[in-house]
């Protein structure tokens, strides 16, 4: 029997028809898996500035009432937080990884989620000198992969740090591309000039700073 000629270009438009389906639907199902994702980073976001704006009150009371008492609840306060805080820092980590999709809704997640990180650097500091804790505080300034070879490492050798000391080192990575005047006044105040940077208690330490010397400093 005879196959009509146009049976393998049928075959080949059906193909060609399915196939379109099929990566049409995965980038659709791409979008909607980004879209929960970045939902979730939002309401985790919310939960910790919410946490982070209320202890900036209580900071501001115990300060202005020199309740010097209230102290031990203000450092599980600081260490709660942070720890959410860390955490989120993680996920978003992991979102900018996968190839996800960055879309202008969540520049402006990003954009919020580095204030409320510098709004709690600041809760710590304020917290640090009231009641003498004694945390030691790093703010990891990076950019863009492409601009900065060593960034991806030193973030490694920061997530290890944290892994060894705990609550005792808080660590606030801010992404120097955004754009925001928050950045830009803590860049120029700490003279950052260069990436990674770090900033370990009030103290600048510019290009990459291996594990043995952040080590060293700490014990």
């Amino acid at each position: 029997m005879v196959k009509p000629k146009n049976s393998f270009r049928f075959y080949v438009i059906v193909s060609f028809f399915l196939a379109s389906i099929v990566f049409l639907s995965g980038i659709s199902i791409g979008f909607l898996i980004n879209d929960f994702k970045q939902q979730d980073l939002n309401e985790d976001l919310a939960s910790i500035k919410d946490s982070v704006e209320k202890n900036e009150v209580e900071i501001a009371l115990m300060d202005y009432l020199n309740d010097n008492i209230s102290c031990d609840y203000l450092n599980l306060r600081l260490n709660s937080i942070n720890e959410r805080v860390y955490d989120l820092g993680l996920k978003v980590g992991t979102y900018e990884n996968s190839n996800g999709i960055l879309n202008e809704d969540y520049s402006t997640l990003k954009k919020s989620y580095i204030n409320s990180l510098i709004n709690n650097w600041i809760n710590v500091q304020t917290a640090k000198k009231l009641c003498n804790l004694n945390y030691s505080t790093i703010l990891y300034f990076y950019t863009f992969k492409e601009d900065c070879n060593l960034c991806e490492e030193q973030a490694m050798v920061l997530s290890t740090i944290k892994n060894l000391y705990g609550s005792h080192v808080m660590i606030y990575s801010i992404d120097s591309t955004l754009g925001l005047d928050s950045v830009n006044i803590l860049r120029y105040s700490y003279n950052i000039t260069q990436y990674p940077s770090l900033v370990i208690n009030s103290k600048t330490y510019s290009g990459y700073v291996s594990f043995l010397e952040l080590k060293e400093m700490f014990e």
